[in-house]
């Protein structure tokens, strides 16, 4: 979410893998092991990107003057025209969080 504020470039690239990496550390630091570990940290890490751009361009509006009212009676609006502003690469770096938090996981796991 910080990243989407400050507007730049691609920062996706380089957040979302640091963000899955550090789910599957918190996962895997706990003494108990279940199965199910490595696809909720595929799920955590894939929201981690996803909600983050989503409330980035939230706090935008609100920034820009735009009222936590109208934001929260339009967010259905808000969440359709995010996703129509997603590029391949940005799902790609969604998806790519998901997938190194799910193996991280897994593979601290059978350690």
């Amino acid at each position: 979410m910080i990243s989407g504020l400050t507007q730049t470039q691609r920062h996706f690239a380089i957040l979302l893998p640091v963000i899955g990496a550090v789910i599957a550390l918190a996962l895997t630091s706990t003494t108990a092991r279940r199965r199910w570990f490595p696809a909720l940290a595929a799920c955590l890490g894939f929201a981690v990107g996803y909600l983050g751009d989503i409330a980035a361009v939230a706090l935008l509006l609100w920034r820009d003057g735009l009222s936590r009212s109208v934001v929260d009676v339009h967010a259905s609006t808000l969440i359709r025209e995010v996703n129509v502003g997603h590029t391949a690469s940005d799902w790609a770096y969604f998806l790519g969080s998901a997938a190194l938090a799910f193996a991280a996981t897994a593979a601290r796991q059978r350690a």
